[in-house]
């Protein structure tokens, strides 16, 4: 995720997944200086403060109250430019040109980002799965019940960050009758090993691409609260310090 000194959210970058991995230098833009380099997000490590100077890709200059709504804007993508002193400083800021086949990807993740989920208010789609336990799960064998939707993996690190507070809203639900599932991407055994160090209280469900595409899941983390009747009554995608006291009042309002 991004933050920055700007008043706005402080957004976890899950554009991170969008951003170019290899080095270059930055003379390809003549308005960076020419030591720059394009640096990978991940070798930043943690969060990224937007800070540094911002650019679109023909040079203009992006002024800080600004950076949002260039964020996201599906046709563009975020590159980073860097110099490496020890470690890997930020200097400059380029929004791109998307790649055609991922616009509407992402513009699918910002309407739900948005309030505008195409599934809010309708039944969520159903799915049949084996989870680590090697137990069947069937999502329509739920009805009667609330069910809360995580989808993650493990190279996620907004997912892992948001897990301890997840796991408490498990533990201080534990008497009502709500399913927690978390559909995860990578394999049984992967999860298996994750989990040998991290603890994460939700049904788990390996391998869940496929239910992941069905529910037009395009970034991580995205969470779903399906009221009894299997309705979509909330969606989310991205990490906020907020989520479980968002959770917490999606649930106080469907147990009345």
């Amino acid at each position: 995720m991004v933050s920055s000194q700007v008043p706005m959210n402080r957004f976890i970058l899950t554009l991170l997944i969008f951003c170019t991995t290899l080095l270059a230098n930055a003379q390809e833009y003549d308005f960076l200086d020419k030591d720059l380099k394009r640096v990978p997000a991940a070798a930043f490590g943690g969060s990224i403060r937007l800070t540094a100077p911002a650019f679109l890709y023909d040079g203009t200059s992006i002024k800080p109250r600004e950076l949002q709504e260039y964020m996201f804007n599906p046709e563009l993508k975020i590159s980073f430019f860097g110099v490496n002193e020890g470690k890997w400083k930020l200097k400059a800021i380029v929004f791109e040109k998307e790649s055609p086949e991922l616009v509407e990807e992402k513009r699918k993740r910002y309407n739900r980002r948005n309030g505008e989920d195409p599934l809010l208010n309708k039944v969520a789609p159903d799915f049949q799965a084996t989870d680590l336990a090697g137990n069947k799960v069937e999502l329509s064998a739920f009805r009667g019940k609330l069910v809360v939707l995580n989808f993650w993996f493990i190279g996620c690190k907004p997912c892992i960050m948001e897990m301890p507070d997840l796991n408490e809203l498990v533990k201080e639900y534990e008497k009502e009758d709500i399913v927690f599932l978390a559909i995860g991407l990578d394999r049984l055994s992967s999860i298996d090993t994750f989990l040998a160090n991290e603890k994460f209280d939700y049904r788990i469900i390996p391998e869940g691409r496929t239910i992941a595409h069905d529910y037009d899941v395009y970034a991580y983390p995205t969470h779903f609260v399906l009221d009894k009747d299997g309705v979509v009554v909330f969606s989310q995608t991205g990490y906020s310090s907020n989520l479980k006291r968002t959770l917490k009042k999606q649930l106080k309002e469907l147990l009345k």
